[in-house]
């Protein structure tokens, strides 16, 4: 199914602000490789157990101003607790490296995967 993860330019729940253009080059750098995810409750970390992986990420592209991909749940027991849920409990989110300005901004950003995260944390 192909989502929405994230408004761009703009400041998103977290406080965090993805311009286009650190998002592109983020992009960019992946070279069209797939990402594994995971469904995270409470705070989301860039280190990915295997055993908590409930989805992955193709085709991750800027359109209309979202990051969106390509998101497959997978048989795992996250992957079914993901599908367990209403789609309104929870949102996608990218997780990587990068400094975080004061103001939010995120800059030197690397990409490294795509959360699904319970709405309200």
């Amino acid at each position: 199914m192909k989502k929405r993860i994230i408004k761009l330019d703009e400041t998103s729940a977290a406080g965090n602000h993805y311009t286009t253009e650190v998002m592109q080059k983020a992009l960019d750098a992946l070279a069209g490789k797939q990402l594994l995810g995971t469904l995270c409750i409470g705070e989301i970390s860039t280190i990915i157990d295997l055993a908590d992986v409930s989805h992955v990420v193709d085709n991750l592209a800027i359109e209309d101003g979202y990051l969106v991909g390509e998101i497959t749940i997978l048989d795992t027991p996250r992957g079914s607790a993901l599908k367990a849920l209403r789609e309104d409990a929870y949102r996608f989110a990218p997780c990587g490296t990068g400094i975080r300005d004061e103001d939010g901004k995120i800059r030197d950003f690397t990409l490294t995967s795509i959360s699904a995260t319970l709405q309200g944390y």
